[in-house]
């Protein structure tokens, strides 16, 4: 995968700013989990992901909801890695069936 967005700083700062939200709403009452907690995250972690949108041709949404959960702690990397390779390799084939349904014209 090509992971050159990881470099921007604009994505740097965009991904520190979702785990200091994430690491906020756990400090929030239980009552807010599914309101407020679950808006704020669902909207900062939109933010590093259209940086990689506006950066590569396909969504890598997947790719940054893994790292997230790695950097939370969430999983570890060697579940990050395996997931990514897995991720990787399902990509692959779908661009192959892709291009070969494109090329015979079925």
């Amino acid at each position: 995968m090509n992971d050159r967005y990881t470099n921007l700083e604009v994505w740097k700062k965009a991904h520190e700013y979702t785990l200091f939200v994430y690491k906020l709403t756990k400090k929030f009452p239980h009552e807010e989990k599914y309101s407020l907690c679950d808006q704020l995250k669902r909207s900062t972690s939109s933010i590093p992901t259209n940086v990689v949108e506006g950066n590569e041709r396909q969504s890598k949404k997947e790719f940054i909801q893994l790292l997230l959960a790695r950097d939370l702690g969430y999983i570890t990397d060697a579940e990050y890695q395996k997931a990514m390779l897995m991720a990787n390799e399902i990509g692959k084939m779908i661009n192959e069936l892709i291009s070969y349904l494109k090329s015979s014209k079925i």
